[in-house]
Order: structure tokens, then sequence, then C-alpha cells
């Protein structure tokens, strides 16, 4: 049994992926293609095939309306940052909000 969930700057979307509706707010791609802390653009979008696999990428899972309690951690300048923010969105209209730590970026 799953008592929770702990996720630390996940992907949970794919760029090429994301639904109509998330796009306008799905910017750190753009934003932190170069010179992000822990993989840049390029390494990141490199050899998946599983694009639209709601089991590789969460926010696409139609169980999403039901999870254990969740932890999300992200980072400002983080590739996937707006993964968590569209997570946490899908979240909170299901009622289940998580507990979202935000690290902003240093100079």
């Amino acid at each position: 049994m799953v008592l929770g969930i702990v996720l630390l700057c996940p992907a949970l979307l794919h760029p090429e992926s994301v639904p109509d509706k998330y796009k306008a707010i799905f910017k750190a791609y753009e934003e932190n293609w170069t010179g992000s802390p822990l993989q840049d653009g390029e390494s990141h979008n490199g050899g998946t095939n599983q694009r639209a696999n709601p089991y590789a990428f969460p926010c696409l899972h139609p169980g999403i309306s039901r999870p254990p309690p969740v932890y999300q951690a992200i980072c400002e300048a983080d590739l996937v940052r707006d993964d968590s923010t569209i997570f946490k969105y899908q979240l909170d209209k299901f009622g289940h909000a998580p507990l979202l730590l935000a690290v902003p970026t240093t100079a």
C-alpha cells in the first residue's frame, strides 16, 4: 500500500504532450532550456518515445483524481518546474491539495 508520494523536481509531462488547457502555464521549458541546474532541454528530451504514456507522465493519467498524499519540491530554475505546477493544479481541483515547496532561484 502506498501511503504517500514525494516528488522532487519530477518530469510529469512531456513538452510535446501538454494538454491544451495547460499550455499557457507550461513555460519552464522555454525559460530554462539552457542553464538549468540539473539538465538542459536537449538532454532531458532525448530518447523518450513515451510522450503520451500516462504511466511515464502521471499528469496524463486518468486516475489523477485519487492519489495518496503528495509532497512536492520544485525549483524555479528547473526545466520541469511547470510539470509540478500543473500536477498541483490538478490535485487541487480534485480536493487533494499537496504540500508544495518552491525553491527560489539564487543569483
